[in-house]
C-alpha cells in the first residue's frame, strides 16, 4: 500500500489489494508455524508501505506490524520476529523481538567497521576497528546508548558479525590477525551476537565476484564508483567446509555453483580449523563459552562505554548484572594504548 496515493495504479494502505496481501502474509506464516518454525527474520521490515521514509508510511508500517503481532500472539504465542530495519526504537515498539543495529562505514551508520574499499562515505569519519587507530567512538556511543535505553525491556538489539549486504570482516587491507579483537567486541555486546556464516573461520570477501540478482549495492558501500568493492556477491560465496571438491559445499560441477569459491588454495576451512586448537574457530567457541559462563556478558547485562571523549583507544566496556561486573578492554590499533580510570572499589572480572 501507499501512504499517499499519487498514481492511479497505487493503492492506499486499507484498499482491498493491500488487505488481501496482509491476509496472505498471515496464511504463509501460519503454514510454517504449523510445521514447527520458531520465527522469521523479516528483510526490509520497514519498507512495506511506500514511500518508505514518509512519516505517514512509517506510521502505517508500524500499524501493520502491530496488527500482525496481535494475531501472532493470539494464534502462535512465543513465536519470534526479527527485523532487518536497523531502527530498534521503531521496530521493537511495533512487535518485533529483535532488530539489528548496523555498524558499517556507510551513511547513517556508526563507523566501527569500514567498507572494503576503505573509502569513506560523505560525512563519515575513519572507522574504529582499523589498525591505524584514527577512529572515533562518539557516533557509536551516542546511538547505541540511545537505542539501548529506549528499548530496554521491549526487545533485543544485535550488532551482527558481518552481513550479506556488506563486505566480510576480512576484506580490503584488514589482516587476519585483526579479526580476534573484533570477535571479542561482538561476543561481549549487550545484545545476542548474530554470526554470519563463514566469519567464524575468517572467510575472505572475494573481490571481482560476478554480480547476481542485484548484488551491486549502489550508494551504500559502493562509494567508489566503478570499483568492485561495492559488489555484495563477494560476501555470499560458498561455505568452506573442507578440502574436498567445492570445499565440501556441493557435489555439483564447479561451473554450476551459484557463485564461485574463494580461489585461494590456502582458504580457511572448518575441517582444518577443527584440527588446530589455536584456530579462529576455536577462539570463537571459547568466547561463546565465556559469554555463557558470565551472566554480566549476556543480553541482560548493562553496557557502558567508559572512554573519555578525547581518548577513544583502547575501548573500555563495562558489563554489569546482579553484582557481577566484567571490564572488556579492546585495542584494535597497532599502537600501544593506555587509559586510566578510577573505579572507586567497584569489582571487575
Amino acid at each position: 500500500g501507499y501512504a499517499e496515493v499519487a498514481e492511479p495504479w497505487q493503492d492506499p494502505v486499507d484498499a482491498p489489494g493491500p488487505r488481501a496481501n496482509r491476509e496472505e502474509l498471515r496464511r504463509i506464516l501460519a503454514y510454517w508455524f504449523d510445521r514447527g518454525c520458531d520465527g522469521f527474520r523479516v528483510d526490509m521490515a520497514g519498507s512495506l508501505i511506500k514511500p518508505m521514509l514518509h512519516p505517514k508510511a512509517i506510521e502505517e508500517t508500524g500499524r501493520l506490524w502491530r496488527e500482525l503481532r496481535q494475531w501472532l500472539d493470539t494464534r502462535y504465542p512465543g513465536r519470534l520476529l526479527f527485523a532487518e530495519w536497523s531502527q530498534p526504537t521503531l521496530s521493537l515498539n511495533v512487535g518485533f523481538d529483535l532488530d539489528f543495529l548496523m555498524h558499517f562505514n556507510a551513511p547513517g551508520y556508526p563507523s566501527l567497521f569500514f567498507n572494503g574499499s576503505g573509502t569513506l562515505p560523505p560525512g563519515e569519519g575513519p572507522c574504529y576497528f582499523h589498525r591505524n587507530g584514527r577512529g572515533s567512538l562518539e557516533t557509536f556511543r551516542d546511538e547505541y546508548a540511545r537505542q539501548l535505553a529506549e528499548t530496554r525491556g521491549r526487545g533485543l538489539i544485535s550488532l551482527p558479525v558481518a552481513n550479506h549486504d556488506f563486505q566480510r570482516l576480512l576484506c580490503g587491507p584488514r589482516r587476519e590477525e585483526e579479526l580476534r579483537c573484533a570477535w571479542v567486541f561482538f561476543m561481549t555486546q549487550a545484545g545476542p551476537p548474530t554470526i554470519y556464516y563463514g566469519e567464524e573461520i575468517g572467510m575472505r570477501f572475494i573481490e571481482n565476484s560476478p554480480p547476481k540478482e542485484g548484488s551491486t549495492l549502489e550508494g551504500i558501500t559502493a562509494v567508489n564508483a566503478g570499483t568492485d568493492m561495492g559488489e555484495r556477491s563477494g560476501t555470499r560465496t560458498p561455505m568452506q567446509w573442507d578440502n574436498s571438491p567445492n570445499a565440501g559445499f556441493s557435489t555439483a560441477a564447479p561451473e554450476a555453483l551459484y557463485l564461485p569459491l574463494d580461489p585461494d588454495p590456502d582458504r580457511p576451512t572448518v575441517a582444518a580449523q577443527e584440527a588446530s586448537p589455536d584456530s579462529l574457530l576455536h577462539f570463537v567457541r571459547r568466547l561463546i563459552a565465556l559469554r555463557k559462563a558470565r551472566p554480566a556478558l549476556g543480553s541482560d547485562g548493562t553496557f557502558t562505554l567508559l572512554n573519555p571523549k578525547d581518548q577513544p583507544y583502547p575501548m573500555l566496556c563495562l558489563r554489569e548484572l546482579d553484582g557481577e561486573a566484567c571490564l572488556v578492554a579492546l585495542n584494535p590499533s597497532e599502537q600501544s594504548q593506555t587509559l586510566s580510570l578510577p573505579f572507586a572499589g567497584r569489582p571487575a572480572t
